[in-house]
């Protein structure tokens, strides 16, 4: 796109991609001029939740990783780690995918009073 004319220019990165963005980013920070534009790095995972991830996020995460491998470690396999009742738990994935959870109809509404 840049090549025919066209200013912006998209760039998407994967997870686990041998140039990561902040790898790139630098890149294109030391060659700016040769290459005739810049570049700004957005983490779609922090535009989605609505920011860069705080102490709780990132408190959150680091023991949800921990639980893991800890279930890892204990031989338990096929679990999904996460938060029920306010307390770290693993669920068999049989009983995730089971259970059907019911709609809040409160947040459903809510939905169409924020929709503009």
């Amino acid at each position: 796109a840049y090549e025919r004319g066209k200013a912006p220019a998209l760039l998407v990165v994967a997870e686990g991609a041998r140039y990561n963005p902040a790898g790139l980013a630098r890149y294109f920070h030391r060659h700016r001029e040769r290459l005739g534009f810049d570049l700004r790095v957005t983490t779609l995972g922090h535009v989605q939740r609505g920011g860069a991830p705080g102490a709780f996020d990132r408190l959150l995460a680091t023991r949800l990783g921990a639980a893991a491998t800890a279930c890892l470690a204990r031989g338990e396999h096929g679990v999904l780690i996460g938060m029920l009742n306010n307390a770290i738990a693993a669920t068999p994935l049989a009983a995730v995918v089971a259970g059907k959870k019911p709609l809040d109809v409160s947040l459903l509404e809510l939905a169409g009073v924020l929709a503009i």
